[in-house]
């Protein structure tokens, strides 16, 4: 979707002005802040539309998907960040880990029949960063946080349960599927967090993908040779009307700890 990425880049070049103004209007009269640190917790996703008109005969499911799970079992999350500040607005960045995914059950009743992805992500957060209360030295820092993360997909794994099984079994996709299978995303977030002048902190964010699960366009397929352009095109042809709109969203709780701060 080339006008995704068009608003991603509009995005970022408006946080870098937005962020850079200020600190040269307020060099004069407030410090500014430089740290780095870690969070540790926990994350949940989900699909925001099931894919329920999903054939079986393209995952042997046994049956059609008929609604999926708000929320998935808490996985654990951890990400490297930085932040830089001066008065009342400041930038962040940072690089992590979460698991993405969700459960699409073939059966009204949860648990019995069910399919489930897991899309292990590297996530790259960059955004901007409101202080209500203003940054002051040896004081707590509450922060409103809102930007875009460029979720990667190393590696996604499919599980499936059908009734009278004791556990779940791998599973692999149709090759239709694995072709038109997204391996990035673009996220909208927006979160707050506080910190203590001990340097402990609280943060909670939640985000939004802007990219289908699949690709939905057979020509964003990248093919180096006229074959895989043949196999893209087969499979958009077959799954395309069914890939429309099913993004990720997930939500993160974590807490940190701020191992350099500076104040300049």
């Amino acid at each position: 979707m080339k006008f995704l990425y068009q608003i991603a880049s509009v995005l970022l070049i408006s946080i870098l002005a937005c962020t850079s103004c200020p600190y040269k209007a307020q060099a004069n009269q407030d410090e500014s802040l430089y740290k780095i640190g870690v969070n540790l917790g926990i994350s949940s996703t989900s699909f925001r539309n099931c894919w329920t008109s999903l054939e079986p005969k393209h995952f042997e499911l046994g049956g059609k998907v008929e609604k999926g799970n708000f929320f998935g079992k808490p996985k654990c999350f951890g990400m490297v960040r930085t932040e830089i500040g001066v008065g009342y607005l400041g930038t962040e960045i940072g690089v992590g880990y979460l698991c993405q995914g969700g459960i699409l059950n073939i059966t009204q009743q949860p648990g019995e029949h069910y399919l489930k992805i897991t899309r292990h992500t590297i996530t790259i957060p960059i955004g901007v960063c409101i202080y209500p209360l203003k940054l002051e030295r040896d004081k707590a820092i509450w922060k409103i946080a809102g930007g875009l993360a460029l979720n990667l997909f190393p590696k996604t794994t499919w599980m499936v349960k059908k009734p009278g099984q004791a556990s779940e079994k791998e599973m692999n996709p149709s090759d239709e599927v694995k072709t038109l299978l997204n391996i990035t995303d673009v996220a909208l977030y927006l979160g707050t967090g506080y910190e203590w002048a001990c340097g402990f902190s609280i943060d909670m964010k939640a985000a939004i993908g802007l990219k289908s699960l699949f690709r939905t366009k057979h020509y964003k397929v990248d093919a180096f040779n006229s074959s895989a352009l043949d196999k893209a095109n087969q499979a958009y042809t077959k799954l395309h009307y069914k890939c429309n709109q099913m993004s990720q969203y997930y939500f993160t709780v974590a807490l940190g700890y701020s191992l350099h701060k500076a104040w300049k």
